[in-house]
């Protein structure tokens, strides 16, 4: 089987990008595989330019006879996938679907291309009622944006990717659930694959970003948006008023909102932005307590907590979407209510003074990821979809190559 599989890459900062620089090694084993990227950037990880043949899309060359399949990761970074929005519309194929919700990348080609007649278009055409009141609410730059609210779920303006989907790919029953309400298509559902973390020390590591042996290190990572509940984990943190606690945030903030959280609070925020994969590896094995917070959902399960658990990390989720199919011995889930700042302070805490329940909940959570989430298993698994999706249409034309 030969796919050409479009997914950004490394240097890009886009979880995707490792996501499938994780994954492609393991897929590799079961499919011949070009990779197709954008040309604004060169790839940097050698272990995959030096594996697997990266060719620039280019719509007018495009072979896709010379493939059983073709293969899309999608997700809301405009810049990272608007070549890979392009080439599904000409080349239609099967799409992993990593957010649910798509209205931020619509958004963003909305502003690059200074094109409203479009994005109103597309919004009245599938939501009649609601979409041209939501479409000028964008256009006028208004606060609160969609994303940022209970009405994305309703809304999540994913009707013409998944239209033009043979087949997706989900990772969670939730977003299933979601899309075959309103779908007919083959869906597999396969997990977030986790990860192999490096062996590291944890008490130099602590010593090398800076930390003492005592200090007790909670960690937050990914782009920094009110979606993350800051707005409530700063306030419950501060009140928590534990000793020694060092709380890092690593991901872009370009709006600078944690500053302005921050100040005034008694408590030790260290902001570390973007940060290269390695780096990220490093605070998670450094990391006593993580907090990997959302809501609303946009129907995205997270990578980051997928890495958190596989360091046997004791994490807090919220209670919604995605999160609620994970064992409850696996995280510990805070409501998405008026109790949620409460609810984190005292899980904090009682993590905070029991170095046993900080050790239990991780390993439990490491348990949970190999056994569902392994590499291999996720590959195998993509390998038989694609391969279940090519079946019914018999029209290969005899360039199969198994």
């Amino acid at each position: 089987m030969k796919i050409a599989l479009f997914t950004p890459l490394n240097p890009v900062r886009s979880g995707i990008a490792d996501y499938n620089e994780e994954m492609l090694p393991e897929l590799g084993t079961h499919a011949d595989i070009d990779l197709y990227v954008d040309g604004s950037y060169t790839p940097s990880n050698t272990r995959i330019s030096g594996r697997f043949p990266i060719r620039i899309f280019n719509p007018g060359e495009f072979q896709q006879q010379d493939y059983d399949a073709i293969v899309y990761h999608m997700g809301n970074n405009y810049r990272a996938h608007k070549y890979i929005y392009e080439a599904m519309k000409m080349f239609p194929g099967i799409v992993v679907l990593h957010d649910y919700v798509l209205q931020g990348f619509y958004a963003e080609m909305m502003q690059a291309n200074r094109d409203h007649a479009r994005y109103l278009e597309l919004l009245q055409r599938f939501y009649p009622k609601d979409g041209p009141l939501l479409a000028q609410r964008m256009i006028d730059r208004l606060p609160h944006p969609i994303w940022e609210s209970e009405l994305a779920i309703q809304f999540p303006l994913n009707e013409e990717v998944i239209g033009m989907a043979k087949g997706l790919i989900v990772h969670s029953a939730f977003l299933e659930t979601l899309v075959r309400k309103k779908h007919a298509l083959p869906i597999a559902r396969i997990p977030h694959h986790g990860h192999d973390l490096p062996p590291l020390d944890r008490l130099e590591l602590k010593r090398e970003l800076g930390f003492s042996a005592d200090d007790l290190v909670l960690l937050s990572t990914g782009y920094v948006t009110k979606n993350k509940r800051y707005e409530a984990i700063i306030p419950a943190l501060s009140a928590a008023a534990i000793a020694n606690l060092k709380y890092v945030i690593i991901g872009q903030d370009e709006a600078n909102y944690l500053k302005v959280l921050a100040q005034g609070k008694a408590l030790t925020v260290i902001r570390r932005g973007f940060v290269a994969l390695a780096d990220l590896e490093k605070h998670i094995a450094a990391a006593d307590i993580c907090l990997n917070l959302r809501y609303p959902t946009m129907g995205e399960n997270s990578g980051s907590l997928l890495r958190m658990m596989s360091g046997a990390k004791p994490v807090l989720v919220s209670n919604t979407g995605s999160y609620r199919e994970l064992p409850d011995e696996a995280v510990i889930k805070i409501g998405c209510d008026v109790d949620e700042k409460e609810m984190i302070k005292r899980f904090v805490r009682a993590l905070a003074e029991d170095a046993d329940f900080r050790q239990s909940i991780g390993a439990e959570a490491a348990s949970y990821v190999r056994r569902e989430c392994s590499i291999a298993g996720c590959a195998r698994r993509y390998a038989e979809f694609i391969a279940s999706v090519l079946a019914p249409a018999g029209a290969h034309d005899g360039k199969r190559r198994h």
